[in-house]
């Protein structure tokens, strides 16, 4: 287990409670902002084993085998949650509250 996913493994419950997301390709600090709480709200609608992983995967940078291990369960788990989870927030950003 990489010293990252080993430290993810004691603030797991950290890690997956604060993920102010920002993207540095966005021209203003407003859009950014925006971009933040709507994605944010996005991820909130995901179920907690989804949200879980994705964040994992996507904002912390884990790779899927550390993720793995980080809760407990199989890769191909582990693959499929962040599957499901990222089908279910592209449709939840393609609503019209999230445009």
């Amino acid at each position: 287990m990489s010293e990252k996913a080993f430290l993810a493994f004691f603030v797991r419950p950290a890690c997956i409670s604060a993920y102010p997301f920002s993207n540095s390709s966005l021209n203003s600090a407003s859009d950014n902002v925006l971009m933040s709480t709507g994605l944010q709200k996005a991820l909130d609608l995901l179920p907690e084993i989804q949200r879980e992983v994705v964040i994992l995967r996507y904002y912390h940078d884990l790779k899927v085998k550390d993720i793995a291990t980080i809760t407990g369960v199989g890769v191909s788990t582990v693959q499929s949650r962040i599957y499901q989870g990222l089908r279910k927030l592209e449709k939840v950003l393609e609503r019209e509250e999230f445009l």
